[in-house]
């Protein structure tokens, strides 16, 4: 029986990131398929109406992007004139629709959230919408770190050991089945 390759949604609109990301080892394995998309409306076109697209494992979202045509869904009463909250927006956007379409409690999505920006009420913000189901990477991240945390979430080999790791390191964290219960990958 063929495995199927583990679908990772790849959003970031800076095309020398994007490559940079890509290049993380386990993203480059052939058991994952990255999907890109350039901007918030992408994005949603990718994970909503893509009906090849099952729910994806994961999903890499850098915060500051364009929307592109997402702009009146995301933003309908025009505060993010400078698109510094497209990111969060599409967050809050997906988890909404995540919990919506069921796909919370069939199989959570680890969202790892990119960005340059570490204003506290941002990351406490991102953090609860994270719920337990994602990391918070600041740039330039550690590509050890991100390496290892996709490979536990997807369930694959990784060239890292977690002796690598700050000392510091806490293991994802997976919810299982949409329950308040926790439990280490």
């Amino acid at each position: 029986m063929k495995e199927t390759k583990k679908k990772i949604v790849l959003v970031e609109d800076d095309a020398d990131v994007m490559q940079c990301i890509k290049q993380v080892p386990i993203l480059c394995s052939d058991e994952v398929e990255i999907l890109e998309a350039s901007n918030a409306g992408e994005a949603i076109e990718l994970l909503f109406t893509n009906s090849s697209l099952e729910t994806p494992d994961a999903l890499i979202l850098d915060l500051m992007m364009p929307y592109g045509d997402a702009k009146s869904r995301l933003d309908p009463n025009g505060s993010d004139s400078d698109g510094t909250e497209t990111g969060v927006k599409l967050l809050e956007y997906f988890r909404q629709k995540e919990k919506d379409e069921g796909w919370y409690k069939r199989n959570p999505i680890w969202i790892s959230v990119i960005t340059a920006r570490n204003a506290p009420h941002l990351v406490q913000n991102i953090r609860h919408m994270l719920d337990g189901n994602g990391r918070i990477y600041f740039k330039p991240f550690d590509e050890f770190m991100f390496e290892y945390d996709l490979a536990q979430v997807l369930g694959l080999k990784t060239r890292i050991s977690i002796e690598f790791l700050p000392s510091e390191y806490e293991p994802p964290k997976q919810r299982i089945g949409g329950s308040d219960e926790s439990s280490r990958i």
